[in-house]
């Protein structure tokens, strides 16, 4: 219940499908070969629905651990536990467990490298850095997410200068 009342609460702050609709494009028509930009705005959407999904697994987490006078900053095995358990599925979870890791990764990602970010930045910056501060300035891709030294000190990588694969293939 922490975690969905969460998102209310972003939602009440930010409107979270405004919010979210900046790293979108209208997905309408599939592109056989995405632009630079496409690919740009497929990773800042991602990065989005990371820092989204990871800030309602720390309240949920931290709203659990409260009881006992923990924290997720001071009990990173749980987070560990957490991340390995999203990743493995529960015993009775056959399909998740049996699909390809490139399914099971796409499906956690923005819970287990979101909830990561975030208890990054609650352990450099404190909760306003991790929730107000990340929805004020969010990550642009999923590297930053997955890397947050390199949110945190402001890095940006030029979106990639590839082309469609016809030409690659012209010139080998």
């Amino acid at each position: 219940m922490a975690h969905e009342l969460t998102h209310a609460l972003q939602d009440q702050t930010i409107n979270l499908n405004r919010w979210m609709k900046k790293g979108e494009k209208d997905l309408g028509e599939i592109k056989k070969d995405p632009t630079p930009e496409d690919i740009e705005n497929d990773e800042m959407d991602s990065a989005r629905e990371a820092v989204i999904e990871g800030q309602a697994e720390a309240a949920m987490l931290e709203y659990e651990l409260a009881p006992a006078g923990k924290s997720i900053t001071d009990s990173p095995d749980l987070v560990e536990t957490m991340e390995e358990q999203m990743a493995s599925g529960t015993d009775d979870s056959k399909v998740f467990k049996d699909a390809p890791i490139f399914l099971r990764e796409s499906l956690t990602f923005p819970y287990s490298y979101g909830l990561k970010f975030v208890v990054t930045l609650m352990e450099i910056g404190g909760k306003e850095k991790a929730f107000a501060g990340v929805l004020a300035n969010p990550p642009h891709t999923t590297r930053q997410v997955m890397q947050p030294e390199t949110y945190l000190s402001g890095e940006r990588i030029e979106p990639c200068a590839c082309r469609n694969s016809s030409a690659t293939s012209r010139i080998t």
